[in-house]
């Protein structure tokens, strides 16, 4: 929303102040092995080691491509093409199609333990990879 605004009020403090929220998460929230975002992140711990939201790559997906289209600067483009192949591999609902909003976990209690399709968080995915094909014109397919 920063980063929108300081575009459109032409105010490069809240555009800055934007763009340090995508940066921080890659440099600090982001699991290097999986390539997907931590859930959360404290200066105490650092990442909490927990990345099964779909939520959480949607949201950091999109300010990739939003800090994309504001500054023209590739190294969002170029952070944006792994999380979405990486997210739409690891959370792909293989059975009804779209994204469910976990990773499956058999051992987590009751209903969590399999995953939801969130139709929102499904639509701003969709947003964020329709964005990204007309950009670089990649981001096709998905379940």
């Amino acid at each position: 929303a920063l980063i929108h605004a300081g575009d459109a009020w032409r105010r490069d403090d809240l555009r800055q102040a934007g763009l340090r929220a995508p940066d921080f998460l890659w440099d600090n929230a982001r699991d290097p092995n999986s390539g997907m975002m931590d859930h959360a992140w404290s200066p105490a711990s650092g990442r909490s080691g927990k990345h099964e939201l779909f939520a959480d790559q949607v949201y950091v997906l999109r300010a990739l491509v939003d800090a994309y289209e504001s500054t023209g600067d590739a190294r969002y483009l170029e952070r944006a093409g792994p999380l979405w192949q990486t997210a739409s591999k690891e959370y792909a609902d293989s059975l009804e199609g779209g994204f469910g909003d976990r990773l499956f976990t058999a051992d987590a209690p009751g209903l969590l333990s399999w995953p939801r399709r969130s139709l929102r968080d499904n639509a701003l995915f969709a947003d964020a990879l329709i964005r990204l094909h007309h950009l670089t014109g990649e981001a096709e397919g998905g379940p």
